[in-house]
């Protein structure tokens, strides 16, 4: 009678040799890091510890007037009011950097970020509220993509996908939220967003263990 395993343990190795091969891993920054700033309860920069009552850093702060509708703050946020043009902008960024277990050779793929800013109902983005978003990509210093305020509206976005912009060349991605200006005494914003990525990620050992015993069982079956 014609033994099958060694007519189907070459289609399971290639199989598992796919698998094994093909292992991608995503990973994701939803948190930025900047410099907190806090003069007061109506002047500050930074990320929400607490909501109701809202904090940065354990020290309360005032985030006056209603927020537009359907929107709401949550921790982690990042907040701002009344941050003056004249001590400078603020920067806050999400960074990726490639994995120490990505394969050799292979970079990032499928980058995006989905970013998200609004102000209170009463105020709109206007060209005083300068706020703008920045991607880039490796150590460059002109960003790939960059998105600034949308005039006569609550909110703005910043939606980046790219599939596969550099082959394995990309080993770092940054996007930066940038506060060129927003010292309207009355006004704020909330914002947030998240950076993700996928790699090539060199395989398990346990996968190439069970590779080798699927070899050995093929070899030996075939010449017994």
């Amino acid at each position: 009678m014609l033994n099958p395993i060694p007519l189907v343990a070459p289609f399971v190795f290639a199989f598992l040799l796919m698998v094994c091969n093909l292992q991608a891993d995503i990973v994701t920054d939803s948190t930025p890091t900047g410099t907190t700033d806090r003069n007061g309860n109506n002047d500050f920069v930074g990320l929400l510890d607490s909501v109701g009552p809202d904090r940065i850093g354990g020290q309360n702060i005032n985030l006056n007037g209603s927020a537009p509708t359907g929107e709401s703050s949550q921790i982690g946020d990042l907040v701002g009011r009344d941050i003056d043009a004249t001590g400078g902008s603020r920067t806050w960024e999400y960074l990726l950097i490639l994995p120490a277990d990505a394969v050799s050779g292979t970079g990032f793929t499928s980058i995006s970020f989905s970013g998200h800013a609004y102000e209170r109902s009463s105020d709109n983005l206007e060209g005083s509220d300068q706020i703008r978003w920045s991607l880039y990509l490796n150590s460059d210093v002109t960003p790939v993509q960059v998105s600034g305020p949308v005039a006569g509206t609550d909110w703005s976005t910043f939606d980046v996908n790219l599939s596969d912009p550099g082959g394995n060349s990309i080993t770092s991605v940054r996007v930066v939220f940038e506060i060129i200006g927003f010292d309207d005494d009355d006004d704020w914003f909330v914002t947030r967003g998240s950076l993700q990525a996928s790699y090539q990620k060199v395989p398990e050992p346990g996968c190439v263990v069970i590779l080798l015993l699927v070899l050995a069982a093929s070899n030996t079956r075939r010449f017994k």
